[in-house]
């Protein structure tokens, strides 16, 4: 009976060691498959991040274009504010004209009737 005992015993120890050899092989490959999906992730994720910058640049280059753009148009609304005052000057100069020109008329006609 001792040695059934003996064999039983020496059969379960068997049986663990086998079962915790398992148990790391399995803890090694979760492991690997972890580190393998976390690369993948890794380079994805880098990918990404590189069209982020690209973008980004993109929106920069644009943002620039755009500045220059309402510069541009910031000047030109000032120069045909300019010329439009001109424009209101001369007018005004032009009525000024037309009124004495009228008073003109107006004096001759009645020297003339007289």
């Amino acid at each position: 009976m001792l040695n059934s005992f003996k064999a039983s015993e020496q059969e379960l120890r068997a049986q663990i060691e086998e079962l915790q050899r398992a148990n790391a092989e399995l803890k090694t490959k979760y492991s690997l498959n972890e580190i393998q999906s976390l690369k993948e992730q890794y380079y994805i994720t880098k990918q990404e991040l590189d069209q982020a910058k690209r973008d980004m640049y993109a929106m920069k280059e644009e943002i620039h274009k755009a500045g220059f753009e309402r510069d541009s148009h910031i000047r030109e609304v000032a120069h045909l504010n300019e010329k439009l005052n001109d424009l209101s000057v001369n007018k005004n100069k032009a009525e000024r004209k037309v009124e004495v020109l009228t008073e003109q008329v107006d004096k001759l006609q009645t020297n003339l009737k007289r």
